[in-house]
């Protein structure tokens, strides 16, 4: 299968995007904010039992 591209999604939506394709993500930084990177690339081909996805967030800062 190939990897989802999840840059720009939220944790709640990359869970659900990861869920649908029966991807195990694992979490780089916090959380918060929105995905800035994956491993591996999206468009990577994974098979069998290599369907974990490391993302990391950006960190989501209040403005004022």
């Amino acid at each position: 299968m190939l990897v989802p591209d999840f840059r720009g999604q939220n944790l709640k939506d990359a869970r659900r995007i990861a869920n649908q394709e029966a991807l195990e993500i694992h979490i780089h930084g916090t959380g918060s904010g929105r995905v800035v990177g994956q491993a591996p690339a999206a468009g990577t081909i994974v098979m069998g039992e290599d369907r974990i996805i490391i993302l990391s967030f950006s960190v989501q800062q209040e403005e004022g």
